[in-house]
């Protein structure tokens, strides 16, 4: 019988860890924004179970520049050997969790043991290990534990070991699920413009609400200017909603997109903005449409 393909791991060293593509934290996702503890509470007191979830691979980096990666997809263990690069492992997905942070006390420790059950128990020489499991039908759970016990760890750390996750949630055109629509817009006196607005709608994004809601509106509010949005409402308050048109000039989107470089993770989305702006120059305004 062939050797069950996770047992090659023993003895290899850990030299990198890589969270592919999106990540539901089980920790900022929940306790971060329901509870806001980094709004009204002290995140140097806080303290989260350190796993999360996640609905691609995870994949080890070795010494040897082997690469593993571990998925289970409701009772199905999914491995593969060697199919990304050591140096990068990422895939095609942006990583939305750097797990050489959130799992550093297995960085450089060697594995000891693969204990297979219902979870998959990785044991490295460190005295923690990595337990994976299936917590729905298509996320994989990760933890770090120790002693069998899953550890816990400061809310500040855990918030360090994000990577703000949504570019990769951009996608092309039109998507009528829970998106929001970025489009290039201008000013129109046609009673059948839709807010009072032109779009080529040709040249539309759609970006998860999810990345707006939770990311994306701290921009959009800061540089909302109540103004202009006489243009395409008739309905007062003028102020950023979630839920309707807003509306922001080339001007200020230059100002926006500044911010989204100097905070990173929001790469696609910046090339896409100044894409968006440099091929409709008659156009004047960027419009954010909730869904």
């Amino acid at each position: 019988m062939e050797k069950f393909p996770v047992q090659n791991l023993v003895g290899k060293k850990i030299k990198t860890l890589n969270a592919i593509g999106s990540a539901d934290s089980r920790f900022w996702k929940i306790d971060y924004y329901e509870n806001q503890i980094f709004h009204k509470g002290n995140p140097e007191v806080e303290e989260f179970n350190c796993s999360f979830g996640l609905n691609e691979p995870f994949v080890f980096g070795f010494d040897d520049c082997s690469t593993f990666e571990i998925q289970i997809v409701g009772i199905c263990y999914c491995f593969s050997e060697n199919q990304l690069s050591c140096t990068d492992g990422n895939g095609l997905n942006i990583q939305a969790m750097n797990a050489n942070i959130l799992f550093k006390e297995v960085l450089d420790s060697v594995i000891t043991d693969i204990e297979i059950g219902e979870n998959i128990s990785i044991i490295t020489d460190s005295g923690f290990s990595l337990d994976f499991y299936s917590f729905d039908s298509n996320h994989t759970g990760i933890s770090l534990c120790k002693n069998n016990q899953t550890v816990k760890k400061l809310a500040k750390e855990c918030f360090l070991a994000r990577i703000i996750p949504y570019s990769s949630y951009l996608q092309e055109n039109h998507n009528t699920g829970s998106f929001f629509w970025i489009t290039p817009a201008i000013e129109s006196d046609d009673e059948k413009s839709w807010y009072g607005m032109d779009r080529a709608s040709e040249a539309q994004l759609s970006i998860e609400e999810d990345a707006v809601e939770d990311e994306l509106s701290e921009y959009l509010i800061k540089y909302f200017d109540p103004s202009i949005h006489k243009i395409c409402r008739t309905f007062e308050p003028y102020e950023y909603d979630h839920w309707k048109s807003n509306i922001y000039t080339y001007e200020t989107m230059e100002k926006m997109i500044a911010d989204l470089e100097k905070d990173g993770g929001w790469d696609n989305l910046v090339i896409q903005l100044k894409l968006m702006m440099h091929h409709y120059p008659n156009y004047k305004f960027i419009e954010f449409m909730g869904p």
